[in-house]
């Protein structure tokens, strides 16, 4: 990626992901890319209709890709036993603790020893 490549950059502006609306946007801060120190000033707003945060204006679709270098890590695949064993798990947690019966039989065993919050609280 050369920074040429980031002078054809079009941004966009957007309304509300949330509300849809747009004339009441307040600029909260804006930054350069910290993370990557690649050029450009980004700019957080907040929507004084709902409340939602979100840049705005943004990188028109097809210049993204510019953002988020492949050498950075943003997107590691998972290996596909960990996969396999994360299901199991879930499904596991489903069926005991909030009675998905169709994915499989409860075991008593280890009901009566977690509730709902503590085995939500080992994944938040």
């Amino acid at each position: 990626m050369k920074k040429n490549d980031f002078d054809k950059v079009e941004f966009e502006r957007i309304k509300c992901p949330f509300c849809r609306d747009n004339q009441n946007l307040s600029q909260l801060l804006s930054a350069p890319d910290r993370l990557n120190n690649l050029p450009g000033e980004f700019f957080i707003v907040r929507c004084q209709r709902c409340g939602l945060v979100f840049q705005n204006p943004r990188p028109k679709e097809k210049y993204i890709e510019l953002y988020y270098p492949d050498n950075v890590g943003y997107f590691i695949p998972s290996n596909i036993k960990m996969g396999r064993l994360k299901r199991k798990i879930d499904r596991l947690i489903l069926a005991n603790f909030f009675d998905y019966r169709n994915l499989g039989r409860k075991n008593f065993i280890l009901k009566p020893h977690y509730s709902k919050h503590q085995v939500l609280s080992l994944f938040l």
